[in-house]
């Protein structure tokens, strides 16, 4: 099969000391070829890359955009992100990229507590790194948009603390939040919608 046939060219080729930085270099060429990054070639290349260098994150992320664009491929897309979370889930740019691709493909109600999801586990894993802003950020944006405004204050307020580079962004954002937004946050604070019933089970205490 072609893939058989690529992976024999590639990588197993026993006077080349390093196999992936010949993948590189194959997938730079067809990068810059007339219509390589779209051949069946490069797609098997891309996924040969995030099989076995699951922490390059540019290339988890371009495999798993080629399977939704060239196939539709959603969910195996979403498995590619998750294997590669799996060898390093404290990798802050991976956890941002899955998000953005959850957010694009964000359909149905199903999808809206999937994408949920995945900001917790987001969070949990490296919500307290520096670099970790434009997650708290989308996350914040995210629930705006389902009007979960009691969550959003306290999502704000956590973001506060957290000491990221973007601090200032995440001030502007809360700012902006109070100044919009703040007769429904003191409506679901006091109970009176459905909306402050939104907030996980985990922040009750917070």
């Amino acid at each position: 099969c072609n893939q058989s046939r690529l992976t024999d060219k590639l990588i197993k080729q026993t006077n080349r000391r390093d196999p992936l930085a010949d993948l590189y270099k194959e997938a730079k060429n067809l990068e810059g070829s007339d219509g390589g990054a779209l051949s069946q070639e490069y797609e098997l290349l891309l996924k040969e890359i995030s099989e076995r260098d699951p922490i390059n994150y540019i290339y988890v992320d371009k495999y798993a955009q080629m399977l939704v664009s060239n196939h539709s491929k959603i969910q195996a897309a979403q498995k590619v992100y998750e294997q590669a979370l799996r060898y390093n889930s404290a990798q802050v740019k991976l956890w941002e990229l899955f998000i953005d691709f959850s957010l694009q493909n964000h359909i149905s109600e199903e999808d809206t507590a999937i994408t949920k999801q995945i900001f917790e586990r987001a969070i949990d894993n490296v919500g307290r790194h520096m670099q970790a802003g434009a997650i708290w950020l989308k996350y914040i944006d995210f629930e705006t948009s389902l009007l979960h405004m009691a969550f959003v204050n306290l999502l704000c307020y956590m973001a506060v603390k957290t000491p990221l580079l973007d601090q200032d962004e995440v001030i502007e954002k809360y700012t902006e939040v109070l100044t919009n937004f703040y007769d429904s946050i003191m409506e679901d604070l006091q109970g009176q919608s459905e909306a402050g019933q939104q907030i996980p089970a985990k922040y009750h205490d917070q």
